[in-house]
């Protein structure tokens, strides 16, 4: 079997995973403080996110495939952040939703609309008390976060996906472009070469390693066994050596 072969049977073996997953959880039921449905909300994005990059990636629509993957990794690090850390993610999470909207307040009131930050600032006040004092409002660190999960990987991928496809940079712009005199043709041939060999068992790698946290936090250890599994069969078509969760 070719690799790329083998890439897509593992791809479609993980979005049967996901699915079986999400089916499941559906109807696991608690508090917005649980860990769980934290774990929960979190899987319900990543989900979405496998299937909207499989579709983009069968147009070879690869800038809003990136777009995708870039969010995906941002659930995989969360949950597998959540996994690891429980309450104090549930709590790291809160502190992140007042401090965006302290943020919004101060957006609107620069602008000239005092209505709306006042209404932003009478929910921040409430919220922000809620929080104990010792963990006021702050932005959710994507490197701290990864670490927690031990997943630090995964926040190279996503400030290499920020810088050459997610956000517009010099370098994303030039991505696709050649000089009329065939200059930078070389470049880009080896940036679309990486692009299209690495995005697939990217994103298959995201999938699994939230899937894998997920079912960990909500004690599926079936879930968990096909998650591990399936990464040990990633890895082993990709080399990649330095993925989380390897040995």
């Amino acid at each position: 079997m070719q690799r790329s072969d083998e890439i897509g049977a593992i791809f479609n073996d993980v979005t049967s995973l996901a699915r079986d997953l999400w089916n499941l959880s559906e109807s696991v039921n608690g508090l917005s403080t649980d860990p769980k449905m934290l774990s929960v909300a979190l899987f319900r994005r990543l989900w979405s996110n496998q299937r909207g990059f499989a579709l983009l990636w069968n147009d070879q629509r690869l800038t809003e495939g990136a777009l995708v993957l870039r969010a995906a990794i941002e659930a995989a690090i969360c949950l597998a952040a959540n996994a690891a850390l429980g309450d104090d993610f549930v709590l790291t999470v809160r502190q992140d939703a007042v401090e965006s909207i302290k943020r919004q307040s101060k957006m609107y009131e620069d602008d000239g609309a005092y209505d709306m930050a006042r209404q932003y600032k009478a929910t921040f006040l409430t919220m922000a008390n809620s929080l104990p004092s010792e963990r006021p409002p702050k932005v959710l660190s994507w490197s701290d976060l990864s670490k927690a999960g031990g997943v630090e990987v995964f926040y190279t991928l996503h400030r290499s996906l920020s810088g050459l496809h997610a956000h517009v940079t010099g370098l994303s712009l030039m991505y696709g472009i050649v000089g009329a005199d065939g200059d930078g043709k070389d470049l880009q041939e080896v940036l679309q070469k990486y692009t299209l060999s690495a995005m697939l068992p990217q994103m298959a790698s995201a999938t699994l390693i939230g899937c894998d946290a997920h079912s960990r936090t909500l004690g599926f250890a079936e879930f968990e066994a096909r998650a591990v599994a399936l990464i040990g069969r990633l890895n082993e078509a990709t080399n990649l050596r330095d993925s989380p969760h390897i040995a």
